[in-house]
């Protein structure tokens, strides 16, 4: 954490400046860009690590992230374009591959990948159904990242996964409904789902928005500790809240944009500063991107 900016700054400055640099080093100066929205030189700085450590893993995460946030997926589909082959029976990864190419417009490369995980189903000799399984979960997301809320919808509907009625209410923006269905969810949610709740009522000026959707979402904060405890207090009227460091509990919590967008429904005075960062920083889950915008497409 860097609750002391300036300093840990500093330490980090020297220690690539020494004569032995150390590759994590620039990944803290890196956070310090990302908190601040700063994604250019975030990758300049995480790219002068991987210089050092080539196959630091965690850089090579950060590095794509910081291209996500840019909107350069492309070259992040380039850069994993020769583990393919080798990757091809990792559902997985493959589809991230495939996320990548619908996000770069890649249709053909869309195509093809779609096709080479069929291939290798049928190599392995998998069913119809495994087919079916294969075929549902790229549709599905390929609706989230193109923002097809109907494909979205369907693809929720039509799975068995206990969350599903949840999100398709949010989907079709009913956030009561969505809030009974978490209150029947039985620990079954997670940590972002109520938040969601919260955001969606309170866009919508819902009563129960602050009286009972934003409790909730507060109490799922109690399991977090010390980063629970400094979220809530950004809920409190008037209360002081810098944004590089809602970034940081935010990446370890409830995720960044929703918990800009939830602060955002909170302090009417910084709603735009607020939103706008939420929307800066929803470049990770594909969900998030479809969901949130949907909110505010009003």
């Amino acid at each position: 954490t860097f609750e002391n900016e300036e300093g840990s700054r500093e330490l980090l400055e020297r220690a690539v400046q020494s004569p032995e640099p150390c590759a994590y080093a620039y990944l803290g100066l890196a956070a310090f860009e990302r908190n601040e929205g700063n994604f250019e030189a975030a990758l300049a700085q995480l790219r002068r690590g991987l210089a050092l450590d080539p196959d630091n893993s965690t850089l090579a995460g950060r590095e794509t992230l910081a291209l996500l946030a840019l909107n350069r997926p492309g070259e992040v589909l380039d850069s994993h374009s020769r583990q393919i082959n080798s990757r091809i029976g990792d559902l997985e990864f493959m589809q991230e591959m495939i996320g990548l190419a619908v996000r770069a417009g890649r249709d053909k490369r869309v195509d093809e990948l779609v096709r080479m995980v069929h291939d290798e189903v049928d190599r392995q000799g998998g069913s119809q159904e495994d087919h079916a399984f294969v075929q549902r979960e790229f549709d599905g997301l390929t609706a989230m990242i193109r923002e097809d809320m109907d494909g979205y919808i369907a693809y929720m509907s039509g799975g068995d996964d206990d969350t599903g009625p949840f999100y398709v209410a949010l989907g079709r923006q009913d956030p009561a409904l969505a809030a009974t269905l978490l209150d029947e969810a039985e620990g079954r949610s997670h940590l972002v789902d109520p938040w969601l709740v919260y955001v969606l009522a309170s866009h919508q000026g819902r009563e129960f928005a602050e009286t009972e959707s934003l409790p909730k979402a507060l109490a799922s904060l109690a399991s977090l500790g010390a980063p629970g405890s400094e979220i809530a207090a950004w809920f409190q009227p008037g209360a002081a809240i810098q944004p590089w460091r809602v970034v940081e509990l935010g990446e370890r919590t409830i995720t960044v944009p929703v918990l800009f967008a939830a602060l955002a429904m909170r302090h009417p005075d910084r709603r735009e500063e607020f939103l706008a960062l939420s929307r800066r920083h929803n470049y990770e889950f594909p969900v998030l991107r479809l969901l949130l915008n949907s909110f505010f497409a009003d």
